[in-house]
């Protein structure tokens, strides 16, 4: 039995996917570690390893776009990372602002039903609206 309807579709994965999850999880944060510290310049790679100059917009859009294939990232992934990355952009705004709820705030993550639009389209103005 469920107690909530959202979480009906989970279910208690086998020994051997928890394996490959855990290993999945691993690399993916070893990768990821590696990366600061190369980006960092903290792993030197090349023996005549230089400090990178810095990067324009074209060079950056070149490298997230290698990145993005490297993943192996369908269009849909994509869109979520391009969301990622909007949705940080506009909260770090709203923080140098000094705005006490940021649109991170009013996401919700489990999802949201139609009904619920206008109820956020209205805080995304600063108006309140009670649906």
């Amino acid at each position: 039995m469920v107690r909530y309807k959202a979480y009906a579709n989970i279910t208690e994965p086998k020994q051997d996917d928890i394996i490959d999850l855990l290993l999945r999880e691993a690399v993916f944060s070893y990768h990821a570690f590696r990366h600061a510290l190369i980006n960092l310049n903290l792993l030197i790679m090349e023996p005549n390893q230089t400090v990178e100059t810095k990067k324009t917009g074209a060079q950056i859009e070149a490298e997230t776009q290698r990145f993005l294939d490297e993943m192996g990232y369908s269009s849909s992934q994509r869109a979520m990372f391009f969301l990622g990355k909007a949705l940080k952009r506009v909260v770090n705004i709203q923080r140098q602002d000094k705005k006490n709820k940021t649109a991170l705030d009013m996401v919700n993550f489990n999802g949201t039903g139609r009904k619920d639009y206008p109820k956020y389209g209205g805080c995304h103005y600063g108006k309140r609206t009670t649906v």
